[in-house]
């Protein structure tokens, strides 16, 4: 029996084989570790898991924050998902609004501008930082972008004299959103339910 695996192992073809499954499984571990693979496709745009990993721990972290400092009940497991989907999809949407009504540069110096705003003294950063428990820039990425958007596209709606939140319960129904990485439905106006 030795001597066929030893025979068998001789054969450039056999080892070949083996060295690219394993090189396939470690490949495939990092990204799955580091979450570079796409969770959910919405109207064309990617949501990404790293993306859903960070925006669900920012959530997690300020929940239980907010549970020390009120002693409210912190959110089941399942209606946090929902609400990172949901928000992650609404980001989506608002990015693709957004990117109709003025220039990637444009949007981009806004964003800034906006979370400079919100972090602007050192009281507002540092209480920024301890309900995320992420660096600033992480924070910003997952969390304080998000909401600059929403305020941009809020404000936009309000000199266009035009309703927000009719338009979006609209964009929510009409969106195209296929979960491949995530188990779950989504249900339009109403987001995402868990399985």
């Amino acid at each position: 029996m030795l001597d066929f695996f030893v025979h068998t192992w001789r054969i450039r073809w056999v080892r070949r084989g083996i060295y690219g499954v394993l090189l396939l499984v470690v490949i495939g571990g990092i990204i799955y570790a580091k979450g570079w693979y796409p969770l959910a496709r919405v109207n064309g745009s990617y949501i990404w898991a790293y993306d859903y990993r960070a925006s669900l721990q920012i959530t997690n972290n300020f929940y239980e924050k907010m549970e020390q400092e009120t002693h409210a009940l912190l959110p089941q497991e399942d209606e946090l998902k929902k609400v990172v989907f949901d928000g992650l999809v609404d980001d989506v949407i608002i990015s693709q609004e957004l990117r109709t009504q003025m220039s990637d540069e444009e949007l981009v110096q806004k964003i800034k501008l906006q979370t400079d705003d919100m972090i602007a003294t050192p009281e507002s950063k540092n209480r920024m930082l301890v309900l995320t428990k992420m660096s600033e820039s992480d924070a910003r990425e997952y969390f304080l972008n998000r909401v600059a958007r929403g305020q941009i596209l809020a404000n936009l709606f309000t000199l266009q004299q035009k309703e927000m939140l009719p338009w979006f319960m609209q964009q929510r129904t009409n969106a195209r959103v296929s979960l491949w990485g995530i188990s779950g439905v989504w249900n339009g106006e109403k987001g995402y339910s868990v399985k």
